[in-house]
């Protein structure tokens, strides 16, 4: 059963890490051709819940390009009304910017869960052979050590995608990108092996694949915190995706999608 949790916590990305090199021969991870791109979703309630008498919000992940390597930008917002209680609002920004080679990583986050407190993370990360650190200054200065294995946005999604596209059916590893306390989250999915859909859209034709994980926070739990089946671009792009609490149930679906330039360097 999945323990109960209060966070909405999703990312393009909710697909695994970057695994160590030696999983993955010849440099196949850099082989992902992502596309820079902004997509807006609609958050729904993907069945009746005995929990949630309602939920409606909106979300909004964009991936661009720079010339020092990747800005990441996720936010949403989320309404909800339990059985039998009042209603919440729930607001979330994170803004991270990674390196080329995927090895160092700056965020920050604001969270506001519906109970007047808002939480702010501002950190740096780095990755080496053996491992990492995030090193915090906000709420305040501390320390944590990442695992070997651990992977930030682009280059967990580099990865996944390379894995999915020979043919893996499981990944498991560490992810990091500065939205919540519990990270490194350790997630393990399942790859439903890939299809090739035609869309009118052509950043959503090609080949797609679903990724059904569970995220831990502690890798030898015996139950995810939250869950999410999600289907993945091989650009790249999160086509639409259910993410499953303790007794509730929340769809995303696609509203907008639009491409993004790259940049002049």
């Amino acid at each position: 059963m999945r323990r109960s949790r209060d966070r909405l916590c999703f990312v393009l990305p909710l697909v695994g890490g970057l695994a160590a090199a030696a999983c993955l021969a010849g440099g196949a991870a850099a082989a992902a051709d992502i596309a820079p791109h902004r997509a807006i979703y609609v958050m729904t309630l993907a069945r009746p819940s005995a929990v949630l008498a309602s939920a409606s919000g909106v979300a909004a992940l964009e991936l661009s390009r720079t010339c020092e390597g990747w800005r990441y930008r996720q936010s949403y917002q989320l309404a909800t009304v339990p059985v039998g209680g009042e209603p919440t609002e729930m607001n979330f920004q994170l803004e991270g910017r990674e390196s080329l080679d995927n090895k160092t990583y700056s965020f920050q986050s604001t969270s506001d869960y519906g109970d007047g407190q808002t939480i702010l993370m501002i950190g740096r990360a780095q990755l080496g052979s053996d491992g990492g650190v995030a090193r915090y200054t906000e709420p305040f200065a501390a320390e944590r050590a990442l695992p070997p294995g651990t992977g930030f946005v682009v280059g967990s999604l580099k990865h996944a995608l390379a894995m999915a596209d020979a043919g893996a059916t499981n990944l498991t590893a560490p992810w990091f990108i500065g939205a919540s306390p519990d990270e490194p989250l350790e997630v393990s999915s399942l790859i439903v092996p890939g299809i090739a859909v035609a869309d009118d859209n052509p950043l959503l034709s090609g080949k797609r694949w679903r990724f059904l994980s569970g995220f831990y926070t502690k890798p030898d739990e015996a139950a995810p915190t939250y869950e999410g089946a999600e289907t993945l671009m091989a650009n790249g792009i999160l086509a639409e995706a259910i993410y499953s609490y303790d007794g509730y149930d929340l769809k995303m679906t696609l509203q907008r999608l639009e491409s993004l330039p790259e940049p002049r360097c």
